[in-house]
């Protein structure tokens, strides 16, 4: 599991490598529609080397 105290830092989800950008405890994912949104920890990772950024929960992310 990663925090923000891992901001800047390389983080894995045991397929891809990236650096560890941003953590909402409370993220609502707007394509979700509305009556069906849920509050869910979502963390930001940017690919080493640029790319797509991804999201994951942050107990998916392992720190390198």
């Amino acid at each position: 599991m990663v925090t923000t105290a891992q901001y800047g830092k390389r983080v894995t989800d045991g397929y891809r490598v990236g650096i560890l950008v941003y953590i909402d405890p409370d993220w609502l994912d707007p394509e979700v529609p509305p009556a069906e949104r849920k509050r869910t920890p979502t963390a930001w990772v940017q690919p080493v080397g640029g790319g797509r950024e991804w999201t994951a929960r942050p107990a998916y992310l392992v720190p390198l």
